[in-house]
């Protein structure tokens, strides 16, 4: 009996040959849209901890929009803003909604 065989596909690597990429805004990557939940996440707990408003909102907002400016054409910006509306701690508008990322 010899050294166990690693299962096909896996591979031993060192410490220095790993590396774990972000991906960006514009390479299509998963963690995108997580990402920008997250972000409106930590806005409405700033909101709520801070007795934001809806301009506070809006302020906070474009920050995330500049960051992540590619979310305005992503398939998945329906989705971004029914959570904001869902989660919002006060009432936006449609057309505040698709005004939101441009």
């Amino acid at each position: 009996m010899g050294k166990s065989r690693l299962a096909e596909g896996v591979e031993v690597l060192s410490m220095s040959d790993l590396h774990f990429g972000r991906g960006t805004a514009d390479d299509g990557k998963l963690g995108l849209v997580p990402d920008v939940i997250k972000e409106l996440n930590d806005i409405f707990s700033t909101l709520a901890s801070e007795d934001g408003n809806k301009q506070d909102f809006f302020i906070l907002q474009g920050i995330v929009r500049e960051k992540y400016g590619a979310i305005a054409t992503h398939p998945s910006i329906n989705q971004i803003n029914q959570f904001i509306k869902e989660n919002a701690p006060f009432s936006i508008s449609e057309q505040e909604l698709d005004n939101l990322w441009n």
